[in-house]
């Protein structure tokens, strides 16, 4: 009866190691696969940081990208603005230039008129030639001169 009680502990022995081993394989493949899963999840993780990090760079870039919009179209209006003033500031340098011409010829006739023995005055048909002259470039808006400025030279 020892023997088989001995037996029957050997026998119970040895299922239980094997039960053992087999369990600790068990856990060691359950505990493998967590730790696979975990490094997944880590990976992830990362990932969608990296993704976050991005998704502010690029709100960033958009923000600078709209201000950058803002100034070239505020450049180009004042360009625009800019251009304009400068074809009008042109346009009243051309007639300046052309009263001054007119002007200087108006003196010029005036020098040879007292130079050619005239008494200072024009005479009547110069006079009124130079007078209408005058109000034709007073009505185009190109000169502020006035009939006594013509007469006074």
């Amino acid at each position: 009866m020892n023997t088989a009680i001995d037996n029957l502990g050997t026998s119970i022995g040895s299922t239980l190691d094997q039960q053992k081993q087999e369990l600790e394989r068990v856990h060691t493949t359950d505990l493998h696969k967590v730790q696979v899963s975990a490094e997944e999840l880590s990976k992830e993780k990362i990932q969608l940081e990296d993704d976050i990090a991005s998704n502010k760079r690029a709100c960033q870039l958009e923000t600078e990208r709209d201000w950058y919009k803002k100034e070239a179209l505020h450049l180009d209006e004042t360009l625009q603005q800019t251009k304009a003033k400068m074809k009008e500031l042109a346009s009243k340098l051309e007639s300046s230039q052309q009263e001054v011409t007119w002007l200087k010829g108006q003196v010029e006739k005036l020098t040879k008129e007292k130079e050619g023995g005239a008494s200072g005055n024009a005479t009547a048909g110069e006079s009124t030639k130079g007078d209408a002259k005058v109000e034709n470039e007073q009505e185009e808006g190109n000169t502020a001169v006035t009939d006594e400025d013509t007469k006074t030279e």
